[in-house]
């Protein structure tokens, strides 16, 4: 069994065991880990984005407040841009580190402001951002494979742009426990049900002829530092986890149990999610998003010192040399043309045992009209030679 189908199986596991990934998963974390004590927490999205989430108008501030002029110049939208449908929206996202840096550099530095856009990011679990956005309470969720398992439960939406696809996640073990089959009967920390993470450890307790909820206990929590902060604690046996906490654990010692980034597998993480209905209804305000989107990509690639400062503000990481490695990991991951690979989603759909799932074909968990239009008309100006 190849690894794609080997995951696609782990994946049929996983809308078994969490209804879907639409509804938010009851947390099995002990009482001891505060931030994952209860799915309840993840459960209730902060009304506005923490302040780890919104980079501090302090040190970076004038670095920040003017772009940089490669990225400026091509941040500013054509005097006959199409009026926006709707000039404020939210957008949610379940985590931070270098996945979701050129979202945040795109908020801080007022590239969204450029093309006429307010955004406001909320951080949320990744199960609760696809119910705020099914219910129409959120307007982009910028998340992973959680989209997927909700689409297959019944949720209207897809996504429009893949930013990443090369997610470098890796499962560490506690100090002791030195391999997937030393888990048995012990824990693992992931964020919520339904995301990457969720379907990694599935595969792997697969591939190493273990069980989720038999053989091994899955430990949610509602954000990446939540995560860090139950294993670190010890009540987590082991934990699924990205940059760039990644080098930190590596740093302290940890023993690494599976490098997933090494097995050259694409999966979309992030992806820009939205209701189906939103790309007929809004499609200049969503244009709007994927080129400011854009014009942080190319300032994540063109200014590491900058890009560093907000990798610092936002995941709250003051080793610099975990920072160092997290900008070496995004230049790897971070994608100039955002056109949907529906491999990306087959390779979920294709063992799947759900009547639902079989008859499901990939082409309906995407549309890349919008960004195919972006890409023709500014990513092949903003990246000449790598976007057409």
């Amino acid at each position: 069994m190849t690894f794609a189908q080997s995951l696609a199986l782990a994946a049929s596991l996983l809308l078994a065991a969490c209804g879907g990934g639409a509804s938010a998963p009851a947390s099995s974390a002990p009482a001891s880990a505060k931030p994952a004590a209860s799915t309840a927490a993840s459960a209730k999205p902060a009304a506005s984005a923490p302040a780890s989430a919104k980079p501090a108008a302090s040190g970076s501030a004038a670095a920040s407040a003017k772009p940089a002029a490669s990225a400026g110049a091509s941040a500013k939208p054509a005097a006959s841009a199409a009026p926006l449908e709707k000039p404020s929206i939210t957008v949610a996202l379940s985590g931070t580190g270098s996945t979701q840096l050129p979202l945040f550099i795109a908020q801080d530095a007022g590239y969204f402001k450029n093309h006429g856009l307010e955004v406001k990011i909320e951080m949320m679990a990744a199960s609760v951002a696809n119910q705020a956005l099914l219910a129409n309470s959120i307007d982009i969720y910028n998340g992973a494979a959680s989209m997927i398992t909700a689409h297959l439960a019944g949720a209207d939406s897809i996504y429009i742009a893949a930013p990443s696809d090369h997610p470098q996640i890796i499962l560490f073990g506690k100090k002791g426990v030195n391999s997937v089959n030393d888990l048995k009967g012990k824990t693992i920390a992931i964020t919520s049900a339904g995301t990457t993470k969720d379907i990694f450890a599935r595969y792997t307790a697969r591939q190493n002829g273990l069980e989720v909820d038999k053989d091994i206990r899955l430990l949610f929590n509602p954000s990446e530092q939540a995560l860090m902060a139950t294993f670190l604690a010890g009540n987590a046996d082991a934990a699924l986890v990205s940059p760039p906490q990644t080098t930190q654990l590596q740093q302290q010692g940890y023993p690494i149990l599976e490098d997933y980034g090494k097995e050259g597998l694409k999966v979309i993480e992030p992806g820009v999610a939205v209701r189906k209905g939103a790309v007929t209804q809004m499609p200049n305000t969503l244009k709007a998003y994927l080129m400011g989107y854009l014009d942080g990509t190319k300032r994540a690639l063109e200014d590491p010192a900058y890009t560093k400062r907000i990798d610092t503000q936002t995941t709250q990481v003051t080793d610099q040399s975990v920072i160092d490695f997290d900008y070496e990991q995004g230049q790897k991951i971070w994608n100039k043309n955002l056109v949907v690979d529906k491999a990306d989603i087959q390779v979920v759909l294709d063992g799947l045992t759900d009547p639902k799932a079989k008859a499901a074909k990939a082409e309906d968990f995407f549309d890349n009209s919008l960004i195919n239009q972006v890409n023709a008309e500014y990513a092949s100006k903003l990246f000449p030679g790598d976007v057409k």
